[in-house]
């Protein structure tokens, strides 16, 4: 009953719409980990089987009955979208898969993907993790590139030139007359990439293809959705920057150069809920992209970085189907706590919610490049948007307590700065302001004292 009252509320939210309005899905970085109940390879801690959780865990790639869920939550919520996008990531954090293990994840949940939405368009990418070894995409010609594009040809077959997916595994092609999809396999600019370096000046010639293709869409008064995995830039905390300085730098050059067409992108890859935004030179928004939480609720460790717990998600697009303008996002996500918690006390399947409309969450009229822009502003100062947006950042799992002055300025640099270098100095400027107020602070401070000890 509560689950039928959930999907109600969301059915009256998008009723009252008109008939240019469209939707689409965009779901990443599933990370299906078969050996969850058994070995649990991809978990930084193991767990006792007795109390590992049915759904998943914060600390594991998840088993196949949240990968499954999560496909057939979104066909619940909306059947019949326009189209679907997914950037890849399909297998576990393990470096001890096979070649046969990756095709056998990947053709399973492509087959979930289409068995659960017959029929609609499909713009999809490979993850950095979709390679064994992973991280290594070919710059070229690859067998593997071959076995996808024979999975995948029912949905490449909107693809217009299909030589180029087998060439680097990146495609374009109309989502509707008017509206185009550009398909990038960013993991050819992979840091962590090493069939690649910052000297090799196109992979697979994919830079000079994305402008050739966005050039000719501009002559033909196209606007692009811009799909892709790994995302440039870097990641909100600071701690990771996903290119090659050079690729980072040219794919953004890319982007702005033809922003002018491009209503949206969507990357994954970070696991958290995201966005960038490209400035001007006078801090006007001219394009964005999004960065949209993964569902596997598998978080991060290593030697230097602490990750923090998210919970699964998924993400529904609302958008014009005359012109492409995106207008609002809705968040889906699974808690995954309550949703082990249900199943151990046998209260049936679980539940899906709404976490938040954009536009409603963060009291925005769109979710444009120019109301993105005017958000990531209010993130620096005004503390009730920044604490909902890092509340949505981990995907309402983590507390947020234990972001500091110099944390939120990394967000906030990371967003408005796509550009490393950018990025750099406007955190350097952020922490060393910050640390100039406390001095000064602490100065008024102990001549106050001086002042008053003398009065005595």
């Amino acid at each position: 009953m509560e689950l039928t009252l959930i999907f109600l509320l969301v059915g009256v939210w998008m009723g009252n719409v008109s008939g240019d309005t469209g939707y689409f899905w965009h779901v990443a970085d599933h990370h299906y980990d078969p050996s969850y109940s058994s070995k649990q390879e991809s978990c930084f801690q193991k767990q006792d089987p007795d109390v590992l959780g049915y759904y998943g865990d914060y600390l594991c790639d998840p088993p196949w009955v949240l990968v499954n869920n999560s496909i057939y939550a979104m066909q619940k919520t909306k059947p019949d979208p326009d189209f679907i996008i997914w950037t890849g990531d399909s297998t576990p954090h393990t470096p001890h898969h096979t070649l046969e293990d990756l095709k056998e994840i990947v053709a399973n949940i492509t087959n979930l993907i289409e068995d659960a939405f017959p029929g609609v368009p499909k713009f999809v990418t490979l993850g950095n993790h979709d390679f064994v070894p992973v991280h290594l995409s070919p710059p070229h010609n690859d067998s593997f590139y071959n076995w996808v594009a024979e999975l995948w040809a029912p949905w490449l077959a909107r693809a217009e030139n299909i030589s180029t997916f087998h060439k680097g595994a990146y495609y374009t092609g109309t989502v509707t007359p008017g509206i185009r999809a550009v398909v990038l396999n960013t993991n050819l600019y992979n840091s962590k990439n090493n069939l690649v370096d910052g000297t090799m000046p196109d992979p697979a010639d994919q830079l000079a293809w994305f402008d050739n293709i966005m050039t000719k869409a501009a002559l033909d008064n196209e606007v692009v959705h811009v799909v892709g995995h790994v995302p440039p830039g870097c990641i909100e905390d600071g701690t990771a920057k996903w290119f090659y300085p050079e690729f980072n730098k040219k794919l953004n050059d890319a982007i702005m150069k033809h922003h002018a067409i491009i209503v949206g992108a969507y990357f994954g890859h970070q696991h958290y809920d995201s966005f960038k935004v490209y400035m001007d030179e006078n801090g006007e928004p001219l394009s964005s992209f999004f960065l949209t939480p993964s569902v596997t609720p598998w978080t991060y460790f290593s030697a230097t970085v602490n990750g923090s717990a998210h919970n699964p998600a998924v993400r529904l697009f609302q958008y014009n189907k005359e012109n492409g303008k995106l207008n609002d996002f809705f968040q889906y996500y699974l808690n995954l706590p309550e949703a082990n918690k249900m199943r151990r006390l046998g209260l049936g399947e679980p539940q899906w919610e709404l976490e938040y409309k954009a536009t409603e969450y963060f009291n925005i009229p769109d979710v444009t490049a120019t109301s993105l822009g005017a958000l990531s502003n209010k993130l620096k100062i005004e503390d009730d948007v920044f604490n909902k947006y890092l509340t949505a950042y981990y995907v309402n799992a983590s507390a947020i307590d234990n972001c500091d002055s110099a944390c939120r300025s990394s967000h906030v640099c990371a967003i408005q700065n796509p550009d490393f270098d950018m990025y750099e100095q406007c955190y350097k400027k952020a922490v060393t302001s910050d640390a100039c107020a406390v001095a000064s602070v602490w100065k008024i401070s102990l001549l106050g004292i001086l002042i008053l000890c003398s009065l005595i």
